[in-house]
């Protein structure tokens, strides 16, 4: 389920602090590694999102991710203070830019060619250009981990749409990689539960 449950075999590459990057995960998150014994010192380090969500960091492995705890951290030579900075950098420099974009009543899904589309929500930069060519601000979606819908908020038949698609999205994926129907709204460069009215 996680990465940080595999037992190192003589096969696992070794851990560097260039393949940490950030991901977004549901608060469920938290349960599934209280319910699977995970100790505090085990715990992957993360932080509060928006509603529902949260950031974790893994190191990306070829055929794994593995969450980033304290003491791998330290292995790697990486602060708690510098991690969001050190993942964000990497994350970008692997991210193909720009993303495609597929567009149905409105509502654009975003395409990074990989499957964790849900954390561009956290890369700033990209969300700045993706605003300039919108009359409103963005509101944006993240049903899965790869999946990341946004609409423009000025568009209140788009906003209707973009919940609907959310919707479907999030209730025709059946796994651990669900994240949440919430509706964000992005102003002054940050993301807010969106609520209409």
């Amino acid at each position: 389920m996680f990465g940080i449950f595999k037992k190192s075999s003589p096969n696992t590459p070794e851990l560097l602090a260039s393949q940490l990057q950030p991901r977004i995960k549901h608060h469920a998150f938290v349960h599934a590694l209280q319910e699977a014994g995970v100790t505090e010192d085990q715990a992957p380090l993360m932080q509060s999102f928006c509603g529902e969500l949260l950031v974790t960091y893994a190191f990306d492995q070829p055929d794994q991710f593995v969450m980033a705890t304290p003491d791998l951290l330290e292995q790697v030579g990486v602060t708690q203070d510098d991690l969001p900075d050190v993942a964000m950098s990497n994350l970008v420099k692997a991210m193909r830019w720009p993303p495609r974009f597929t567009a149905k009543a409105g509502v654009h899904q975003l395409d990074l060619g990989g499957n964790h589309e849900a954390v561009l929500l956290i890369v700033s930069s990209a969300f700045d250009q993706i605003e300039s060519h919108l009359k409103g601000p963005a509101i944006a979606t993240a049903p899965h981990r790869d999946c990341l819908l946004i609409c423009d908020g000025s568009d209140s038949d788009a906003v209707a749409e973009l919940r609907r698609q959310t919707g479907e999205e999030f209730d025709r994926r059946q796994d651990n990689h669900r994240l949440s129907k919430q509706l964000m709204i992005r102003r002054d460069g940050f993301w807010r539960l969106f609520e209409e009215g």
